[in-house]
This record gives C-alpha cells, structure tokens and sequence, in this order.
C-alpha cells in the first residue's frame, strides 16, 4: 500500500509550469517573489488571465479570488 500524497506534493505534481517560472524567479529575486505575501511552500502559481473574481494559472487551474484582487 502507497501513502496518499500530502496536499502540498499534489499541488506540486499539478503544477509544472508554476514551478518552472519560479525556479526561473529564483535566479532574479530573493525567494523567487516581488512581495512576501505571495511567497509559500513549495512555490507560488503563476497567474495567466483574470475574469472578474476568478483566475486562471498558467497549469489551467481556476482560484476564485477572495483578496479582492491583491496582486492581480
């Protein structure tokens, strides 16, 4: 029997692209983020377009955006 994966791992396998931007940010900036607010484990996800409260990452996950548009 396997171990279920932990949210964090599936976040991770979820989103290559996010990490691949952020691996690529680590180069440019401390913690690979303009701000500390948008910096979390394993890496942050990398906005591609917005529609009003939703938004959608470069992986093709859609986050309803409940910062009223902090960041965007």
């Amino acid at each position: 029997m396997t171990p279920a994966m932990t949210v964090e791992q599936e976040y991770a396998e979820t989103r290559p692209t996010s990490r691949a931007l952020h691996e690529r940010a680590l180069r440019s900036m401390p913690s690979g983020v303009a701000h500390d607010g948008r910096a979390f484990s394993p890496f942050p996800f990398y906005i591609e377009r917005a529609d009003g409260p939703r938004k959608w990452d470069v992986d093709g996950h859609v986050y309803l955006d409940c910062w009223s548009g902090h960041g965007a």
